[in-house]
């Protein structure tokens, strides 16, 4: 039910960002190695499992949606 929720209140932008994974993505990242998000963005997030958990390509998430969310 919260997927619903917050599908709707986060719509992917025209640029294609997916806001509803960037949630996902940080708020994995805090619960489970806390740090900045350009060690995430660098670092953690390919050598994690949330490309397969959130069933995404090998595409990184951009630093500035990270930023912005």
């Amino acid at each position: 039910m919260e997927h619903h929720f917050w599908r709707k209140k986060l719509r992917p932008s025209r640029e294609g960002t997916d806001w509803l994974d960037v949630l996902k993505i940080l708020a994995s990242y805090r619960l489970i190695d806390p740090g900045i998000e350009w060690r995430l963005h660098r670092e953690w997030y390919h050598r994690s499992a949330m490309l397969d958990v959130l069933g995404r390509t090998g595409n990184a998430i951009e630093l500035q949606s990270l930023y912005l969310c």
